[in-house]
């Protein structure tokens, strides 16, 4: 495995995408699962949805291998998520990920 998934991660509430400090510590302190992971960057020229938003790390990535492989959280065991749901909203892997697969048909052709 190549570890990108583990150090390009966005995380999300009810406002969407965490683009400030103090909100990923009050999600910290309402999941505990948040404190597995760190700052990483900020994206940038993505457009205006993601616009700032904050990239996180798993700290318990080294030398890109997971160092919690066998105890890992849920989400990254379920990574990269094929589900129905998921695909019809044209969710994909990463660019650089060893995992590959493509919606059969775009989102706005589910709506028709």
């Amino acid at each position: 495995m190549c570890g990108e998934c583990c150090k390009n991660i966005l995380f999300s509430n009810e406002c969407g995408y965490v683009k400030d400090d103090e909100t990923f510590k009050e999600m910290q302190k309402k999941h505990l699962i948040y404190r597995f992971f760190s700052k990483n960057g900020i994206v940038q020229n993505e457009g205006e949805e993601l616009e700032g938003a904050i990239l996180f790390k798993c700290r318990f990535l080294k030398n890109n291998r997971c160092s919690i492989y066998f105890i890992r959280p849920i989400f990254c065991r379920d990574y990269p998520s094929i589900n129905k749901k998921f695909i019809q909203m044209g969710g994909t892997t990463l660019d650089n990920c060893g995992f590959r697969f493509e919606p059969d048909k775009k989102f706005i052709e589910y709506l028709k």
